[in-house]
């Protein structure tokens, strides 16, 4: 899974990846990726938040409020419970192609032991798309 914080100009302020588990279906992965994203970007410090998944299923059970016999929903529940304590968060759904240097960073994670967090700094594989999503969001 890959996460990216950016400002409100788009610039990256912290990136984050972690290998995940096989057997996953699609939905759970995209929540559990959320709300890692969540979690690092509160541990971070960031309080006013908008959080942007190009699954637009998990954005639905999220926003609202919606739950389904699914093995996703106690993330989404989660999810919900820790939102709580920003001081402003939204989801909002977004096309991939508005966010490569994520979807990079969730691949490339596949190769990751541990997390992996770059703060205030952006890995040179990701550089050239981060222009590139600035423009398309």
């Amino acid at each position: 899974m890959g996460m990216v914080v950016r400002d409100g100009a788009g610039d990256v302020l912290m990136i984050a990846g972690q290998r995940i588990e096989e057997g996953m279906t699609a939905l759970q992965a995209e929540a559990r990726a959320t709300f890692f994203g969540l979690k690092y970007a509160y541990d971070a410090g960031y309080r006013n938040v908008e959080f942007e998944s190009d699954c637009l299923h998990l954005i639905e059970l999220v926003t609202q409020a919606k739950k389904e016999n699914l093995s996703a929903q106690m993330v989404v529940n989660d999810m919900r419970e820790l939102a709580k304590i920003f001081d402003y968060c939204v989801f909002n759904f977004a096309s991939r192609s508005c966010n490569n240097v994520a979807h990079t960073i969730a691949a490339t994670s596949l190769t990751f032991e541990d997390v992996v967090v770059w703060l205030e700094e952006c890995p040179d594989f990701v550089s050239h798309l981060v222009q590139t999503d600035k423009g398309l969001s």
